[in-house]
């Protein structure tokens, strides 16, 4: 959709109440092999002969199978929720997409994996990222695991021909990495690095996630990342150890988890010599365009000046998209030139054992005849 005007009413994005979901998954008795947990396309009729009386008096009158509300097109969960998507890239043909992923009544979150030739007709591979444990991630790395409580958003690069993903986790306090076998062009085997990629800590605040990382025109990689400060910019020379330079862009204050101001995105549009800077709030995902200066040293802090001068207040009438979206991230698309654009969408129906999906893929181009707006479209 094209970015509205600024009378335009906001819609709250409706919080996912899970209780049914949890409910219903242990009537169920469900156990399923989680890579066969998301699905693009119709699924097999589950007859009503095969539910629990417990399960079929919470149905309402008409059901006749449990995917009665199931939708044909959207990326989705068969059991439990999916949300936020990480890391849309285009590797050796095809297109890769990393969701977020409860598997049933398991409240630690993966980082699921599809692919596909077409961004329509999906195929379900190995999770990409699983918790190792399940404990608290307050003490030290590794004995209380990576990412205990789940692999929370993040990006991928592709540093000399192997593909590293970046990703932050429940409680907030590092960002950990993983790479990808370069022999595997299907990107189904990744490992963990054994230390952390950085620590909140490290750089003197109480929490840091949603990292994006992209190479600069100086050869050196950036990674900007959820800080109660702002976006905040690191830089490396080799991937591995990064130097915090300061704040890509700054909050008028500092503010604490429960402000929503998370999921960065920061990408160019393609063709243009135009940036994009992007943040979910409790309103909606909001944007703005701006110019980007890198600055040359590994600890000098890059430019980015927005078209807006109060960055967050100036954004609320830019949105991605009025309705139920959130959590959006994009990725470039070599084979077309162009930008592509996934979105959560907390989407459930009562009596349902899933919930969450995927929006269709749009791509992000700059509006010709509103060269400080942008246009996004299916």
């Amino acid at each position: 959709d094209t970015a509205q005007p600024a009378q335009t009413r906001l819609v709250e994005m409706e919080q996912f109440q899970p209780k049914v979901l949890w409910g219903l998954s242990a009537l169920l008795g469900v156990h399923m092999d989680v890579a066969e947990g998301l699905q693009a396309r119709p699924i097999p009729v589950r007859p009503m002969d095969a539910l629990p009386d417990t399960v079929i008096d919470l149905l309402p009158k008409g059901v006749t199978n449990i995917n009665e509300y199931y939708t044909a097109f959207h990326l989705q969960s068969r059991f439990g929720h999916v949300n936020d998507p990480s890391a849309p890239i285009y590797y050796k043909g095809r297109y890769h997409l990393f969701p977020q992923y409860t598997p049933l009544a398991d409240k630690e979150q993966w980082w699921s994996h599809v692919a596909s030739e077409d961004l329509l007709h999906w195929k379900h591979l190995e999770p990409a990222l699983k918790p190792d444990r399940r404990s608290h991630c307050n003490g030290p790395f590794p004995e209380s695991s990576s990412d205990s409580n789940g692999a929370w958003v993040g990006d991928i690069s592709i540093i000399s021909g192997t593909p590293m993903i970046v990703y932050s986790v429940a409680c907030q306090k590092y960002i950990g990495q993983a790479s990808a076998d370069p022999k595997n062009p299907q990107l189904s085997n990744w490992t963990k690095q054994a230390k952390p990629t950085l620590t909140a800590k490290e750089i003197g605040v109480p929490w840091i996630r949603d990292p994006v990382t992209w190479m600069g025109k100086d050869g050196h990689h950036r990674m900007v990342a959820d800080c109660p400060r702002g976006a905040c910019l690191f830089k490396s020379e080799d991937f591995l150890s990064w130097n915090h330079v300061g704040e890509l862009v700054k909050w008028r204050q500092e503010r604490t988890l429960s402000q929503n101001k998370d999921d960065p995105d920061f990408f160019t549009l393609p063709g243009t010599n135009k940036y994009v800077f992007k943040i979910s709030t409790t309103e909606g995902d909001v944007w703005t365009i701006g110019t980007y200066k890198e600055v040359f040293g590994i600890d000098k802090c890059d430019v980015f000046t927005p078209i807006v001068e109060d960055l967050v207040q100036g954004m609320m009438s830019q949105k991605f998209d009025f309705g139920h979206f959130y959590a959006s991230k994009s990725g470039y698309d070599p084979k077309k030139n162009r930008q592509i654009l996934f979105g959560w969408i907390p989407y459930q129906c009562n009596y349902t054992v899933w919930s969450g999906s995927m929006s269709i893929p749009r791509t992000i181009s700059l509006d010709p005849f509103r060269p400080t707006s942008i246009k996004s479209c299916n």
